[in-house]
């Protein structure tokens, strides 16, 4: 059974395989890339004045200054914590082809996606019903802003607004 961390892993790699994408799968992933990377930036834009003003009025020299890290290796800790978690990745992926079968899966639900479309011309169907809606909505509203007698029908539209109480 996937653990979470897995999970995280074969969407990783799923949504890196995607952006390579040339299609509109790779243009759908790209895109969502770039608005997380957005999101990331605008949270950090927000946060990191807070971090920085809660760091100051907390911290003496002697805690957050610069020996601090030097006697705790905090980056060092960290670095090593990303190096593990990037190993694990990919002893992940090896172990269990998460990249390969996220592949084959994104290829598949493109695959369905474009015999569903060929079976019920889907697109087509939809676009001509908006394109029906967006010309009836249009003959409906011509005759209003032309001042105009609406099409048989279409309700008349009052000559005058009703009065609103004061």
């Amino acid at each position: 059974m996937p653990t979470s961390r897995s999970q995280a892993v074969a969407a990783a790699a799923g949504a890196a395989y995607a952006a390579t994408r040339s299609d509109e799968v790779g243009e759908v992933a790209r895109t969502a890339g770039r608005q997380a990377i957005d999101a990331v930036s605008a949270a950090k834009s927000a946060l990191f004045p807070v971090v920085f003003s809660v760091r100051d009025a907390f911290c003496s020299d002697a805690f957050c200054g610069p020996d601090f890290d030097e006697q705790h290796n905090i980056t060092g800790r960290a670095a090593a914590a990303a190096r593990a978690a990037a190993a694990k990745a990919t002893e992940l992926n090896t172990k269990y082809s998460i990249a390969e079968k996220a592949k084959a899966a994104a290829q598949g639900a493109v695959a369905s996606a474009r015999e569903l479309e060929s079976k019920h011309q889907i697109t087509t169907k939809v676009g001509s019903a908006l394109g029906r809606g967006l010309d009836k909505l249009s003959a409906a509203l011509d005759p209003v802003t032309r001042g105009a007698a609406p099409p048989s029908g279409a309700a008349a539209a009052p000559s005058q607004l009703p009065s609103v109480p004061h």
